[in-house]
């Protein structure tokens, strides 16, 4: 196979819309990636985030800071690139001794404007 061939394999990747209640939110990673957000240091990328899917949710992988800066801004559905799915030896896909969000730490109250 020739490389352009692969590249083009390999980045033919479906973009999905994903419902924000659909993923799994691990603290440590969203709290690092707010306090970059928060100070300024956005993500230089714009292209989709990457997630695996684990079950019925979705990991983000790859683009912490573009998830964390959507989700404060209120988005509701997020663009994401879905990698893989299952255990993954490359991934953390298991959480047992991280703290996770059970809901989207962004929730804003309804009556917040």
């Amino acid at each position: 196979m020739k490389f352009d061939e692969y590249y083009l394999k390999e980045n033919e990747t479906e973009i999905l819309r994903i419902p924000v209640n659909d993923f799994i939110f691990v603290k440590r990673s969203i709290d690092m990636a707010l306090k970059d957000v928060l100070s300024g240091r956005k993500s230089k990328t714009y292209e989709s985030i990457e997630v695996w899917k684990v079950k019925d949710k979705y990991l983000v992988v790859d683009g912490w800071h573009r998830f964390v800066d959507q989700l404060n801004r209120g988005k509701k559905i997020i663009k994401a690139a879905v990698v893989g799915e299952g255990y993954s030896d490359y991934y953390r896909t298991e959480f047992e001794d991280d703290e996770v969000y059970t809901e989207n730490p962004f929730k804003r109250n309804a009556n917040e404007v």
